[in-house]
Order: structure tokens, then sequence, then C-alpha cells
């Protein structure tokens, strides 16, 4: 008789008799280089509380590798912490522009590490009034909202300022995807730079 181990080896148990042996064998051949898959978290986690009940725990020189269906990603424990290792990161995407129709914002997700953003945001026809507050401005793919609203930091421009650059603004990435804008300088502002900006979404 053989048995599924937590991580996906099928391998022979003791009271195997000499008939089955050959085949439990080859079972465990086959299985042996396969990594096993999570759909969750805490069905990751599942494998490596499994594991600390034998011989063989997860430790720094004895990690486990699992594939997470759910963010498309190889996420190896190494006893104390998960890490990403093989991550599938999607193309630069634009997000819906209305109403600022001339930004250039676009992001990136990576899977189990976050969303990367890089452009600017800009208000077409005008300046981004000072002293202002403007919700909704672009909107990122769903896929890309964060779990829980997000305020950034970013950089601003003023055409024709003395110093044009070294105004603060900031950003609102909210949990359906739209972005808020907020100038709370008493210029009016240009433009703002998103360049850098990071957030989670898991």
């Amino acid at each position: 008789m053989s048995t599924r181990r937590a991580t996906g080896v099928i391998s022979p148990d003791g009271s195997d008799d000499f008939q089955n042996l050959a085949s439990d064998l080859l079972k465990m051949a086959l299985t042996s280089n396969r990594i096993p898959a999570a759909a969750t978290a805490a069905a990751a986690q599942s494998i490596v509380d499994a594991l600390a009940t034998t011989s063989q725990p997860t430790s720094a020189t004895d990690p486990l590798v699992v594939y997470r269906t759910d963010l498309s990603a190889l996420m190896a424990f190494d006893g104390s912490t998960w890490s990403n290792i093989g991550v599938a990161a999607s193309a630069w995407t634009s997000p819906t522009a209305a109403p600022w129709g001339s930004s250039t914002m676009q992001v990136m997700k990576v899977p189990g590490v976050g969303v990367f953003a890089r452009g600017r945001l800009k208000k077409s026809p005008g300046t981004i009034a000072a002293s202002s507050a403007n919700t909704g401005v672009v909107t990122v793919p769903a896929d890309f909202a964060p779990a829980q609203q997000v305020v950034l930091p970013c950089g601003t421009y003023v055409a024709g300022a003395t110093p044009a650059y070294g105004r603060a603004g900031s950003i609102v990435v909210n949990t359906n995807g739209t972005v808020d804008a907020y100038n709370p300088n008493s210029t009016a502002l240009t433009e703002m730079y998103v360049d850098g900006c990071f957030w989670h979404i898991n």
C-alpha cells in the first residue's frame, strides 16, 4: 500500500508486500520530482504544518517550494519566511485615464509582490488646482487594486516656476482601483509623477 505525502510524493508504506512494492516504488519515482500546488496562502502553509510533524520539517537548509496557483508564482518557505522565487509579471498596463486623459501613468503587477507604477498624472485641460483633492482621476484594473486603501507620496512639476520641482503631492489608490490625486500646495501643479510608487495587493 502507498500513501501520498504532504508534498505530493507517493511512497510505499511499511506494510507493503513484495507484489505491490515495485508498483509503489514506480509511483514514488514519478511523483518525487513534482512541485506541490496550493491555491491559497493557507493551503501552502498547511503543507508546511504537515511536514513539521515528520522527521523532515522545512528549514533554511531544507526549504519547501510550492506553486501558488492563485499567484502564478513559485513560493519558497525556509522554515520561517515565505519568499517569491518565481514571478510572472504582467506587462505595463495603462489605467482607464478618464477624466484625466492626458495622464501617462502605467502599472505592472508582480504576483506575490505587488504593483509598480510609472509615468505622470496630468489634468486636461488645465492644471491641478492648489490645495485640491481630485478623486477618481484614473482607474487601474480591478486585479491591480490593493486590499486596503493606500496613500503614496509623489513628485510634482510646475511649469515656469522656480524651482519647478520639489513640491510634494500624494495619490490614494482605492480598493476599487480608482486613483485620487492630492495637491496640498498653495501653487497649482502642471503634473504629478508616480514613478517609484508601489503597493501590495495581497
